[in-house]
């Protein structure tokens, strides 16, 4: 793999910064594991407080803007840096992805081959109820697009919303009451939606939407194992099975599963 081509070209990023409650960085490591056997040659670069050694590259920094997570009690959340993934990657087309969003499929390397400068999911399935739908954000009309699967390509438009990005989470308390949001917890969804409802005019954004839906396991149901090829989850009917790529909301139960 010609690494010096690659940076210039399209990579992985991913967001690590450990906390008191949360190892971040081996949720990280297992990542980096399954992007190796499923998207083989992309450079995959980490911004966090550690090197990775996992990683072709770390970007090591400060820690981001002070966070709570209020999911199962107050947690110290350290997941602010993402909005300054613009100015931090060297690729020019970059696919952002949260660590806790286990990579089972080949299917985000497709993300590369689009046309568009930006792609997001929208439409997302809840494994407990197997159903999929939108998530409106708060008491607005908008449509939540997920940060946790991000394609960008550098260019003057993206630049944009990445700044808009970063104004709206520097002034989050003003648009949790606009849009009627949580104002406690600066969640990085919602202040990506709203730098994409800015950057088209609060038109519409079919054409940045990622044509297939995110998988989500949710906090209510538990990892019971991992493995490179599939991962046991438990909910209130037993255990089942998962062979594809799943974002993981307990990452508590994640990070004990993890050997």
């Amino acid at each position: 793999m010609n690494i010096k081509r690659s940076l210039q070209d399209r990579g992985i990023m991913l967001f690590s910064f450990d906390t008191d409650e949360l190892q971040y960085s081996k949720i990280t490591k297992k990542c980096i594991e399954l992007l190796r056997i499923h998207c083989p040659d992309i450079p995959i670069i980490v911004v966090g407080d550690q090197t990775i050694e996992s990683a072709d590259r770390t970007i090591l920094a400060d820690d981001p803007q002070s966070n709570i997570h209020n999911l199962r009690g107050p947690k110290q959340w350290k997941n602010l840096a993402r909005a300054d993934a613009y100015d931090l990657s060297p690729f020019d087309c970059t696919i952002i992805i949260d660590s806790d969003y286990l990579v089972y499929d080949n299917k985000i390397m497709k993300l590369f081959e689009s046309d568009q400068s930006v792609l997001a999911h929208r439409s997302w399935c809840d494994l407990n109820y197997t159903e999929v739908s939108n998530m409106k954000m708060g008491n607005s009309m908008l449509d939540m697009l997920w940060a946790t699967v991000l394609m960008f390509k550098k260019c003057t438009e993206v630049k944009q919303m990445f700044n808009h990005w970063q104004h709206t989470v520097k002034n989050y308390q003003y648009y949790a009451q606009l849009f009627g949001l949580n104002k406690r917890m600066v969640r990085n969804d919602y202040a990506f939606t709203i730098a994409m409802a800015k950057i088209q005019n609060y038109g519409p954004v079919d054409h940045t939407i990622i044509p297939w839906d995110i998988i989500t396991a949710n906090q209510n149901i538990e990892v019971k194992k991992i493995s490179n090829k599939e991962i046991v989850l438990e909910d209130q009917h037993g255990e089942f099975t998962v062979n594809q790529s799943i974002h993981i909301l307990n990452k508590e139960s994640l990070l004990n599963a993890i050997e």
